[in-house]
C-alpha cells in the first residue's frame, strides 16, 4: 500500500481536527516516528530521510526545522546545544494510531475501484502498484501551480505516468464524481493533503499572507474566459468565489487594455467561424472550441460579447492602460531577455511547445510584466502588502519563467514577492485559513480540470482533422460528414476515448471507426426512435380499444335509458290520447259538458275527430299513434345524446 497516499489523506484529518494551520498537520506524523524510531537525539538530516521512508513524503532540512520548532512549542521535544531531544513522557498525546487505518482502508478501496474500472471500461489491467503511481502523478500535474516559487517543486516521490494513464485517472475520477461520490470525497482529501505538504515547502509562506487592500491584482486573458464561463460550470463558480474573497479583502481588480482587447478579439474572431464550413479546431481558440461543440449561434456569442463589460463591473474589474512606455524608462525590464526565458521554460515543460505558434501570446504576456515591473518602481516588495502591484495568471509555467528571470536578476538570497502569481497559488494562501473553503475550492477545481484534461489535446487535433481532409480529398466522406467530424462534441470524446488521450495511437483508423460509430449511434438512435414510435403506436390502439369500448358502453347505456323514456312517454301518450277520445265522445252525448270552457271543448272536438278519421277509414289505431310519436321521440334523444 502506497504511504504516501494514505499520509496525504492523514494530513487532511489532521487540518480538520486540529483546526491550526499547515504546520501543525504535521505534529502526529512527527511524534509517531519518534516513538516507534526511538531517537535519543535527532539528527535534522537523518530524520528528513526517515520521515519520507516511514511517509512517502519528501520533507527538506528547512521546513523540518519548522516542525521540529512546533514540536518544541508542544512539550515533546526539546532544543540542547543546536541539538533536539525527544521528550518520551509527552510523545503519546500527539501519535496517531486509527486514523492511519482508516486511511489505508479508504485508500485500499479507492486503488481497488480504480484498477476494476480500468479493466471493465477500457480493458487495461494495471497492478496495485501502477494504479497507486498514476494517483500519485495526478496530484504532481498541479504542483508548479503552487510551488512554482520556492526552490523545491514537489514533496512527492518521483513517479512516471504515460498519457493514457492520466486520462485513465482522470475518466475514473470524473466517473465516481456521480457514482461513487466516497471514492470521490477520498481523492479531494489526498489533494487536500498535498496542497498542505506543498505549503510547507514555503519558507517564506507567512511574506505572502496578510491583508489584500489596495493591492492591486491585474488579470490575464484565460482567468477572465474562466470566469464568464468558457470552461466547465465548476470553474466559473469556482473563479466567481475567488473573486469575491478578493473584493472582501478590499484588493483592486484590473485588466490591462491590451488584454481586454485581447479578449474582445478572440470574441469576435469567435462570431466570424461558427457555423463556418472551414472551422478547424486544431487553430481554434478555446473559446471558439467551447461555443462550436456546445452548438452557440452567432446571436449567442454577440449577446456574450455585448455582456462582457457589464459583466467585468460586477466584478468589479476595471480595464487600464500600461504605463507610458516613454517614461520612467529606468524601470523598464531586459524583454529580449524575459522571452528567452520563458521559451526556454516552455520547451522545457512542453515537449509539443511551438514557438511561432504561441508567439503573440508571450508578446502579450511580456508587456503584462514589464507593465507590472513599472508600476512597481524599482520596489523589491518582501511582503504582499509592499507588492502593490502583482500579475495574476492561470500559466503556471509562464509563472515559473517569470520567478526564474527575477532571480537571474537579483542578489543572491534575496526574497522578494514575484510579480507574476498564479491564481492557484494566491488562492491557496487565502483559503488555507479557512478548511471548509479549502475543501468546496478543491471539489470545484478538480471536477474543472478532469473535465479539462478528458479534451483532446492541440497534437492530438492536428493528427485528426489531417486525415478527415485525406478522407475528404479521396472522396470516402462528403462535406457533410468532414464539418461534422470537425464540430461535433461527440467526435471529440469518441477521439480522446479511442486514443485515450495518446498523439501517438492515432492511427488512420481511428476516423474510420469514429465515423462508423456514429452512424451506429444514428442508426440506433433511429432504431430506437421507431421502436418508441411502435410502442406509443400500441399503447394508442390499446387506448383506442378501450375508449371504443367504453363507447359501445356509453352508447347501450344511453339507448337502454332512451328506450326507457321514450316508453314512459309513449305510454302517457295513449293514455292521453285514449283520454281525449272519451272526452270527445262524452261531449257529443251530452252537450251541456264543458259550456263555460267552449275552447277546450272546441279542441277536444277536433283532436276526437283527427283521431276517428284514420280509425274509420284505414284501421289507424292511437296505439300505433303511440308507437310513431315513441319512435321519433326515441330517434331525437338518441341524436341529442349520441358521442
Amino acid at each position: 500500500m502506497n504511504k504516501t497516499i494514505s499520509s496525504l489523506a492523514i494530513l487532511k484529518v489532521n487540518w480538520d481536527s486540529l483546526k491550526r494551520d499547515y504546520v501543525e498537520s504535521f505534529i502526529p506524523f512527527l511524534a509517531t516516528l519518534i516513538g516507534k524510531r526511538k531517537y535519543k537525539d535527532i539528527d535534522v538530516n537523518k530524520i528528513c530521510k526517515d520521515f519520507t521512508d516511514e511517509y512517502g513524503l519528501i520533507i527538506p532540512y528547512h521546513p523540518m526545522i519548522t516542525i521540529l520548532n512546533r514540536a518544541k512549542t508542544r512539550g515533546f521535544v526539546k532544543q540542547r546545544f543546536h541539538k533536539y531531544i525527544p521528550i518520551e513522557k509527552n510523545i503519546s498525546k500527539y501519535e496517531f494510531s486509527s486514523q492511519t487505518k482508516d486511511q489505508l482502508r479508504k485508500q485500499e478501496k479507492v486503488i481497488k475501484e480504480f484498477i476494476d474500472y480500468s479493466l471493465k471500461h477500457y480493458s487495461v489491467e494495471l497492478s496495485q502498484e501502477v494504479a497507486e503511481s498514476i494517483v500519485l502523478a495526478f496530484l504532481k500535474e498541479n504542483d508548479l501551480d503552487i510551488l512554482f516559487a520556492t526552490q523545491h517543486l514537489t514533496v512527492l516521490p518521483s513517479v512516471n505516468a504515460s498519457q493514457k494513464h492520466k486520462y485513465l485517472i482522470n475518466s475514473f475520477i470524473k466517473y465516481s464524481i456521480v457514482k461513487e461520490p466516497e471514492i470521490f470525497n477520498f481523492i479531494v482529501s489526498i489533494v487536500v493533503g498535498h496542497i498542505l505538504a506543498s505549503a510547507l515547502l514555503y519558507d517564506k509562506l507567512d511574506n505572502y499572507k496578510g491583508k489584500l487592500k489596495n493591492v492591486n491584482f491585474y488579470f490575464d486573458t484565460t482567468f477572465i474566459f474562466r470566469l464568464l464561463g468558457l470552461e466547465e460550470e465548476k470553474r466559473k463558480i469556482a473563479y466567481g468565489e475567488f473573486i469575491e474573497t478578493l473584493i472582501y479583502e478590499k484588493a483592486n481588480l484590473f485588466i490591462f487594455l491590451h488584454t481586454f482587447e485581447e479578449v474582445k478579439r478572440i470574441l469576435e474572431n469567435c462570431l466570424k467561424w461558427i457555423g463556418h464550413t472551414n472551422y478547424d479546431p486544431s487553430f481554434a481558440s478555446q473559446a471558439l472550441k467551447y461555443f462550436v461543440q456546445n452548438s452557440w449561434r452567432e446571436s449567442d456569442v454577440e449577446r456574450f460579447l455585448v455582456g462582457l463589460e457589464n459583466l467585468l463591473k460586477k466584478y468589479q474589474i476595471r480595464i487600464v492602460d500600461t504605463p507610458d512606455p516613454d517614461k520612467d524608462k529606468s524601470y523598464q525590464i531586459d524583454e529580449e531577455k524575459i522571452q528567452k526565458v520563458i521559451v526556454e521554460t516552455y520547451s522545457e515543460l512542453n515537449p509539443y511547445f511551438d514557438q511561432a505558434d504561441k508567439a503573440f501570446t508571450i508578446q502579450r504576456d511580456i508587456k503584462s510584466f514589464s507593465a507590472i515591473y513599472k508600476l512597481r518602481k524599482g520596489r523589491k516588495p518582501r511582503n504582499i502588502k509592499e507588492a502593490k502591484s502583482i500579475f495574476l495568471t492561470t500559466n503556471s509555467s509562464l509563472a515559473y519563467a517569470g520567478k526564474k528571470f527575477e532571480i537571474s536578476e537579483t542578489s543572491l538570497g534575496a526574497f522578494i514577492i514575484p510579480a507574476c502569481l498564479t491564481d492557484v497559488f494566491v488562492g491557496t494562501v487565502l483559503w488555507l485559513q479557512s478548511p471548509a473553503k479549502v475543501i468546496a475550492l478543491n471539489e470545484k477545481k478538480i471536477i474543472a480540470d478532469c473535465y479539462a484534461a478528458l479534451q483532446p489535446s492541440d497534437q492530438l487535433i492536428k493528427k485528426f482533422i489531417k486525415e478527415i481532409e485525406r478522407l475528404k480529398t479521396e472522396g470516402k466522406i462528403n462535406d457533410e460528414e468532414c464539418y461534422l467530424l470537425r464540430t461535433n462534441r461527440v467526435v471529440m470524446d469518441l477521439l480522446e476515448k479511442k486514443t485515450m488521450g495518446d498523439p501517438d495511437s492515432f492511427t488512420d483508423k481511428t476516423s474510420d471507426e469514429i465515423l462508423e460509430e456514429i452512424k451506429l449511434d444514428a442508426i440506433k438512435d433511429k432504431e430506437e426512435t421507431l421502436n418508441l414510435e411502435k410502442k406509443s403506436h400500441r399503447k394508442t390502439l390499446d387506448e383506442l380499444k378501450i375508449v371504443k369500448k367504453d363507447r359501445n358502453n356509453l352508447e347501450q347505456n344511453v339507448e337502454k335509458r332512451v328506450n326507457q323514456l321514450s316508453t314512459v312517454i309513449g305510454v302517457v301518450l295513449y293514455f292521453l290520447f285514449l283520454g281525449i277520445l272519451i272526452a270527445g265522445y262524452a261531449i257529443q252525448l251530452i252537450p251541456d259538458i264543458l259550456e263555460k270552457h267552449k275552447v277546450i271543448k272546441t279542441v277536444v272536438l277536433v283532436i276526437t275527430i283527427l283521431l276517428t278519421i284514420p280509425n274509420v277509414l284505414i284501421g289507424f289505431h292511437i296505439s300505433q299513434l303511440r308507437d310513431i310519436i315513441k319512435d321519433w321521440i326515441k330517434r331525437k334523444l338518441l341524436n341529442l345524446f349520441s358521442v
